[in-house]
C-alpha cells in the first residue's frame, strides 16, 4: 500500500474517498466510505470528523487499532 493511499472501509470493505467541506469559513477535509448503505458513508454520518488538510484526514482514516485477523 502506498503512503498516500486510503485503506478500505473498516466496516464493509468498500472504497474510501476524501471529500472537502467548508466549516467555519475554512476549507476542511473528511474521509468516508463510498458505499451509501455503509455506516461510514460520509454523507449519512453526522459524526464524521473534519481535518485541516487532506493528509491529516488520510492519516486518521488509515489509523486502525488492529489490522489483520480479528479472532
Amino acid at each position: 500500500m502506498k503512503q498516500n493511499e486510503l485503506k478500505p472501509c473498516p466496516f464493509c470493505g468498500g472504497r474510501a474517498a476524501i471529500g472537502q467541506t467548508k466549516k467555519s469559513l475554512k476549507l476542511q477535509y473528511c474521509v468516508g466510505c463510498d458505499n451509501t448503505r455503509c455506516i461510514a458513508n460520509r454523507l449519512r454520518n453526522p459524526f464524521v470528523l473534519h481535518y485541516l488538510s487532506p493528509y491529516e484526514a488520510l492519516e486518521a482514516w488509515n489509523r486502525r487499532a488492529k489490522d489483520g485477523n480479528y479472532n
